[in-house]
């Protein structure tokens, strides 16, 4: 899963995570890893948020991103959600 923009409250991100945790427990997850080319404001309380979730080495950071394009084609999944 591919997650691209910043870590602001607004997005969402640690709704995602959870949601995201619940998928890998499931007995048919395949080995899925979230990488989140996002940074901002809330990049350390969801890391601690991934910590307590379990997820450890399923979720990457890797910092925000000018270009994403090259994530595409080897990720099934991507999202931009927006929270209300």
């Amino acid at each position: 899963m591919f997650s691209p923009g910043r870590f602001v409250t607004k997005r969402g991100v640690g709704d995602l995570l959870s949601a995201f945790s619940v998928l890998c427990e499931m007995p048919s997850a395949l080995p899925t890893v979230f990488i989140m080319a996002e940074d901002g404001p809330e990049k350390e309380a969801l890391q601690k948020h991934s910590g307590a979730l379990g997820l450890g080495s399923r979720v990457r950071q890797d910092g925000w991103r000018n270009n994403s394009a090259p994530f595409f084609p080897n990720e099934p999944y991507f999202r931009v959600p927006l929270a209300s």
